[in-house]
């Protein structure tokens, strides 16, 4: 395994152009990854979830009780 988990080594029959575009592919779905984990904000997530979806909460607390 190579940086960031890509194999650098070419596969069988693969020229290095081939080589050089699926590393930068897989360097580009990583990057995309942590992009879209840094782009959230847990207390603003809690906030939307709560306001969304606030009522399972409420319909679970009067199944378990009644």
């Amino acid at each position: 395994m190579g940086i960031l988990g890509v194999n650098l080594s070419p596969i069988n029959g693969e020229n290095p152009a081939e080589t050089m575009k699926r590393i930068t592919d897989e360097v580009g779905k990583q990057t995309k990854c942590v992009q879209d984990l840094r782009s959230s904000n847990p207390p603003d997530d809690k906030t939307r979830i709560k306001e969304t979806k606030g009522w399972l909460l409420v319909v679970r607390v009067r199944v378990t009780y009644q």
